[in-house]
């Protein structure tokens, strides 16, 4: 089935938002969202339930890297209900 992405938001290696869904944050510091960890990820790999006043997302932050060097950060968010109901 299709994955409805919530958002979508890419960084430099500086944490500067290059490329995002949310036209307003480009150009201005990659903003982490605060929430609580969520199973285990592979090193480098946050995620995160986050609820923040809004409906829940799970919220997944990686690197983006090329030959060992790491270029930006990429940061992914998803409704946290279908993925909820799929687990159960």
């Amino acid at each position: 089935r299709a994955l409805d992405v919530e958002s979508i938001t890419l960084s430099d290696r500086e944490g500067v938002v290059r490329v995002s869904s949310d036209a307003a944050a480009v150009g201005k510091p990659l903003v982490r969202l605060a929430g609580e960890s969520v199973g285990v990820a592979p090193p480098g790999v946050a995620v995160r339930r986050v609820e923040a006043g809004r409906p829940a997302v799970f919220a997944f932050e990686a690197p983006v890297t090329f030959q060992g060097k790491t270029l930006g950060e990429v940061l992914v968010t998803l409704p946290a209900e279908p993925l909820s109901a799929a687990i159960r």
